[in-house]
């Protein structure tokens, strides 16, 4: 259930922005796109519609492109999964709901999250997670959550929830996994009426924050080449 609200939060952002009516069209043409290639069984059409890079639970990695998407494609679909998502865009467009509310759900012409197969998509994690915390130091071990992973040229950065706390692990370039991060306590923190979360944290002699909105972080949290916040809720800018 946290995999498939986790999906729906990240597609409701681009729902607010394509509210106009050439959005609309936009959906509607790939509603339609979808419906024919599920009923042609056509992996390769459907792979075509979905926005990259599409997004999944840390620890495992975004699918980047519809060759990653084709390779796990079980993920989210089977014989019963297809005939409901065929069910679903059928009675979508007949009702004129645009965005989608099955399987598939559609934003500026793309498919912006898809509701995956429980069980497929827990052995997934499950496996990922193992090989995650084999690599890891013992001080980032034992987490219920990896809530963020970025690498950049100059550092790795994870945030990692255990029960209520929110732990910085930072390594430099160069380090590995297994060895000693600098480690910060996150305060975690929502604010506005969207309900906007950041994660705040002491790291050396500078203040520090992550945004699921917009990166925000000091000159010692960027990257010096690009300029571009070290560290950001939105996966995107780490891939």
């Amino acid at each position: 259930m946290r995999v498939w609200i986790y999906s729906l939060i990240l597609s409701s952002f681009f729902m607010v922005a394509q509210a106009s009516s050439s959005g609309n069209g936009l959906n509607k043409s790939a509603m339609e796109k979808a419906l024919a290639a599920l009923k042609a069984k056509d992996r390769a059409a459907l792979a075509q519609i979905i926005r990259y890079p599409y997004l999944r639970p840390k620890p495992l990695s975004a699918l980047v492109n519809a060759e990653a998407f084709l390779q796990g494609y079980s993920e989210f679909f089977n014989e019963a999964a297809e005939k409901e998502a065929i069910r679903g865009l059928e009675r979508d467009l007949k009702l004129k709901n645009v965005r989608g509310t099955g399987r598939l759900q559609f934003a500026a012409g793309k498919i912006v999250a898809m509701e995956p197969i429980a069980k497929v998509r827990d052995a997934l994690v499950k496996k990922a997670e193992h090989a995650d915390l084999a690599q890891l130091n013992v001080l980032a071990k034992g987490y219920d959550e990896l809530v963020f992973d970025c690498k950049t040229e100059e550092r790795h950065v994870r945030l990692e929830r255990f029960k209520e706390v929110y732990k910085i692990f930072v390594w430099k370039k160069g380090e590995t996994l297994s060895e000693v991060p600098e480690v910060a306590i996150a305060v975690r923190k929502m604010s506005g009426s969207a309900g906007i979360v950041t994660y705040q944290f002491t790291l050396g002699e500078g203040a520090h924050e992550l945004s699921d909105n917009k990166p925000v972080c000091s000159d010692e949290m960027k990257d010096k080449k690009t300029g571009d916040c070290l560290a950001t809720f939105d996966e995107k800018f780490c891939l």
